[in-house]
């Protein structure tokens, strides 16, 4: 399926202020690739260990992408259900002109195929929703496409068994075409 534009917006500047007005916890946008060591401050990966591994390494290690954000909470309507997202970009000193981006799910779901099965990517295709939103990154031209991928599981290893493949993919495996 085609990644759609994000309906109801987002952010316009990277990274944004926290806000902890009322109910709300949001910490704000970290940057984990400048500041590598407030991973702590992000208390949803203190739920997701092996997520929290995945994302700690894609912003320090030399890759394509970077991460701007992720989430974790219960599902309002649902209960027992938690609803999680996970945001992503690529690092704005990559060249990105020759990349489908409004099909990237489609080149990850070809990848679950390829390592697993069809069943696999089937599974991962009906539960992931992509869609994408644009940014200024530290508020500077151009936007930038950002990637945000949610899913709803019973419990943070169910979230983790869908959004850490997709970070190792981005990792290991993500290669930018070259014609």
């Amino acid at each position: 399926m085609t990644i759609i534009e994000r309906p109801d917006g987002s952010y316009k500047v990277w990274p944004f202020r926290s806000d902890f007005e009322g109910e709300r916890t949001n910490i704000g946008g970290v940057d984990l690739v400048k500041e590598p060591h407030r991973i702590d401050e992000i208390h949803e990966l203190n739920q997701m260990p092996k997520l929290k591994k995945e994302v700690l390494a894609i912003n320090t290690e030399s890759t394509n992408f970077m991460t701007l954000g992720c989430w974790l909470e219960k599902t309002p309507d649902l209960e027992n259900v938690l609803d999680s997202y996970i945001e992503f970009c690529f690092r704005p000193d990559i060249d990105t002109s020759k990349v489908d981006m409004i099909n990237l799910d489609h080149l990850f779901y070809r990848f679950i195929q390829d390592k697993l099965d069809e069943e696999a990517r089937k599974m991962m295709e009906s539960r992931l929703d992509w869609v994408y939103h644009y940014t200024k990154l530290y508020g500077e031209e151009p936007y930038v496409m950002v990637y945000h991928v949610t899913v709803e599981a019973y419990t943070p290893e169910d979230i983790e068994s869908f959004f850490v493949p997709l970070l190792v993919w981005l990792r290991k495996y993500f290669e930018l075409p070259t014609s």
